[in-house]
């Protein structure tokens, strides 16, 4: 659609070859009441006007869909809106062919997007297809206040991360599978809380940390609202009195707009504070949550719950409350299994394991550790991609893999 009078909601990047699955795209949005910007001219050679009429409605639509296929990874157009709409983190990018070939090994077009772009979370077109939530979920568009029923409205997201903890690590090594886990928990709208449970250091904070980064370069996928708290402050130590006084302050002042004080009984601020994650589609991260759980059971003290337990009332208010409702999803990370959540069927467990000897490898050349001088005898690492660096001599791999070996794969460790 051209010569619109306000900012589009949506604009679809996409090649001409592929310009029937831009128009079942095209509909589906509008039909959902969604401004589209969609150049129906696409040519290899537009007239002045006409580019700035698409870098106007790229430069003011709310969200960019681009649409990967072969065609399009050799458009210059469609790269040079993808790099647009990803500094300007509103793109959405949507796979129109498979990105795993047979026995998961990336099929052609994932090499082809690229990493720029492949290493964004990207939905693939049967899906959304098949189910066109999992596309306005991630688009931010909600039911029109006032609207009838299937009449959507962008809704642009609140965030608080201030209190995620940064991680050392620049990127993230050997977590593919738990960083899908996490996506599909999102996207899917299935599960209503995910845990990391995992020994110190194992990576837990970092996860969560690159999995928001994810979120933030797409335009937040269509969270309204993004709270963080790390309880990493108050310390683990088993007798400590730790409570979740301040962090409830924090979350009523974000969720509320500080119109709001918690309850002053410790269960009734559990179950306002999911009432409030409840209304609307929010991403919750609690982060390091040990020192509110007990570490040794009932063994020698009548106050001491099952192992895993919550102290807090109100947290183990606010967890069995999203367990049961939660169009978001809460991710927490702790050193040990939540005892109240299992069983739960929306609630879904995962044991961080260590990093395979591959990964821990690729995390010390890139500390590098490897700068020594050594025979040139050449050795790439085990199923190791083609990221252009220069291959290891024989001697100083083994080592690497050695130290991995000798620390067990513990990434702070390394």
């Amino acid at each position: 659609m051209t010569g619109m009078t306000k900012p589009p909601d949506v604009f679809i990047s996409y090649s001409h070859a592929d310009i029937d699955h831009a128009l079942a795209l095209r509909d589906m949005l509008e039909k959902a009441g969604l401004e589209v910007w969609f150049d129906e001219r696409l040519n290899d050679a537009p007239d002045k006007d006409f580019i700035i009429q698409i870098n106007q409605a790229l430069n003011t639509a709310a969200k960019v869909i681009v649409l990967w296929l072969e065609t399009s990874t050799r458009s210059d157009w469609v790269l040079g809106e993808a790099e647009k709409a990803r500094v300007a983190e509103k793109i959405v990018p949507v796979a129109l062919a498979p990105l795993a070939a047979e026995g998961g090994r990336p099929s052609r077009l994932y090499k082809l997007i690229g990493p720029v772009f492949v290493n964004l979370p990207t939905l693939e077109w049967p899906k959304i297809k098949n189910d066109p939530d999992r596309l306005f979920r991630n688009l931010g568009a909600e039911q029109a206040e006032g609207q009838p029923k299937g009449v959507l409205a962008m809704a642009p997201p609140e965030i608080n991360i201030e209190h995620l903890p940064d991680t050392y690590a620049r990127k993230l090594y050997g977590r593919e599978r738990e960083m899908a886990m996490l996506l599909e928990a999102w996207d899917g709208g299935t599960c209503n809380i995910f845990a990391f449970d995992a020994m110190g250091g194992a990576g837990k904070t970092a996860l969560v940390y690159h999995f928001v980064q994810k979120l933030q370069h797409t335009g937040w996928r269509g969270a309204r609202k993004v709270f963080a708290w790390s309880f990493y402050s108050q310390g683990s130590n088993e007798d400590r009195q730790a409570t979740a006084h301040e962090f409830f302050n924090a979350a009523f002042e974000f969720f509320t707009g500080g119109g709001q004080k918690p309850p002053t009984d410790p269960r009734e601020k559990g179950v306002a504070l999911a009432e409030l994650v409840q209304s609307q589609r929010t991403l919750l991260i609690l982060d390091g949550l040990e020192p509110l759980q007990y570490a040794t059971g009932r063994a020698g003290r009548r106050d001491k719950g099952a192992v895993g337990g919550l102290k807090d009332p109100g947290i183990k208010a606010l967890f069995e409350q999203l367990a049961l409702k939660n169009p978001g999803l809460c991710i927490v990370t702790t050193r040990i299994e939540i005892a109240e959540l299992k069983g739960a069927a929306a609630v879904q467990f995962e044991a961080l394991d260590r990093l395979s000897e591959t990964a821990g490898m690729e995390l010390l050349r890139d500390l590098g550790v490897e700068k020594q001088t050594y025979p040139q005898d050449q050795y790439r690492l085990p199923h190791e991609p083609d990221d252009g660096r220069e291959e290891l001599p024989e001697q100083v791999a083994g080592e690497l893999a050695a130290a991995v070996r000798e620390l067990g794969g513990h990434a702070l460790a390394l």
